[in-house]
């Protein structure tokens, strides 16, 4: 028995593998974690709902006070929608369809602050024009690229004229800037600030650019779990961390600097045991997110092993530990990716006091739920 045995769960041989096991408590501490981590002020922080996409857990947060989330897809949005987030943030540039998409959550939650982001004039006027169509309007960022070179726009590269066609064209109001900098992960946190010092100097200029052309202060919205510490000292913007209400290996490894809580395993089943220092798991590339190189999950009751071959439905591992675990024993697993593997599972069990209470179902892994 591990001295660390939180994850452990009565009657497993009642489970069916592989599972996803969710602790509520260790997520309730999370999200005290990262209110901590601003200093208490919720109102700065803006967690992306990617990582979890679980209505139950969009709740948790809003009994700590915090009202504002960040979605990737228009399903994430409607499920925060109906959860009762009131500030939702469609932080990807909307196709036409799903500007359709997200005009119908406008109409329908006439309650609730919908925005989106743009980095490009033909996307404004198509969101103009179906926004203004229908005499509806909404909220837009400006999408910053800082360096990542994946979406938006550099930011001495015409944002003001961006600000102003919006200023100009109805159905759209430009309200701030969204600047992600997802390729900010230095272990070392000094070497992470001051990547983000270099990456926003150019953003910190138009800030005040913007402000002198007589377009007000912009909001702001920076930064991911890597970075929100850092972004969270401008007291003004807001921070959009994700995976900090889960936690995963690797980023556990990577950020040692955040103290966060495993606070979603795998569970997973011994089904042979090919050799004698040979396991094959139940653990499949359907099962856990393979975008990352082996291994891709840590399993804390095996302290050494290699995963030698991984497939659809199965992964095997060499260990000198094998001989401890029976065909049918069950194993607990920490991936090294959480928000992905979140996706290939249809629910979650919850553990309350080592036990399976109840499930929770991940809501807005579906592409589309209703609109």
């Amino acid at each position: 028995m591990l001295v660390n045995d939180y994850f452990l769960v009565k009657n497993p041989e009642f489970i069916n593998t592989p599972a996803l096991l969710f602790y509520p408590h260790l997520i309730n501490e999370n999200i005290q974690q990262m209110i901590s981590l601003v200093d208490g002020n919720v109102n700065q922080l803006r967690p992306h709902v990617k990582t979890h996409k679980t209505s139950e857990i969009i709740k948790l947060h809003l009994s700590h006070g915090i009202e504002k989330f960040k979605c990737a897809t228009i399903a994430e949005a409607e499920m925060v929608a109906e959860s009762g987030g009131s500030d939702i943030l469609l932080a990807i540039q909307p196709s036409e369809i799903n500007m359709q998409r997200l005009l119908q959550l406008v109409s329908n939650f006439p309650k609730t602050a919908f925005s989106t982001i743009v980095d490009n004039p033909d996307t404004i006027q198509n969101l103009s024009e179906v926004f203004s169509g229908k005499e509806k309007s909404i909220q837009v960022y400006v999408d910053i690229d800082c360096g990542m070179q994946r979406t938006g726009i550099q930011p001495n590269k015409g944002v003001s004229e961006l600000w102003k066609l919006m200023e100009e064209l109805p159905g759209v109001f430009p309200v701030g800037l969204h600047i992600y900098d997802g390729h900010i992960h230095h272990s070392d946190f000094e070497e992470r600030k001051a990547a983000c010092r270099n990456a926003f100097k150019e953003v910190i200029q138009l800030i005040e650019k913007l402000k002198n052309l007589g377009f007000g202060s912009p909001k702001i919205v920076a930064g991911g779990t890597p970075t929100f510490t850092i972004h969270s000292k401008n007291k003004s913007w807001e921070v959009a961390p994700g995976t900090s209400v889960l936690w995963d290996w690797g980023y556990e490894k990577s950020l040692p600097d955040l103290h966060f809580n495993h606070a979603a395993l795998l569970l997973t089943r011994v089904i042979s045991k090919p050799d004698e220092n040979l396991i094959c798991l139940d653990l499949g590339y359907k099962s856990i997110a393979s975008e990352q190189p082996q291994p891709r999950v840590n399993f804390p009751q095996i302290a050494h092993y290699k995963i030698v071959n991984h497939s659809e439905e199965h992964m095997v591992i060499e260990t000198k530990e094998a001989s401890k675990w029976k065909i049918g024993e069950v194993l607990y697993g920490i991936p090294q990716h959480i928000c992905p593997t979140c996706c290939l599972y249809e629910e979650a069990l919850v553990v309350n006091n080592k036990e399976v209470t109840d499930s929770w179902k991940i809501t807005a892994r579906n592409k589309k739920i209703t609109y």
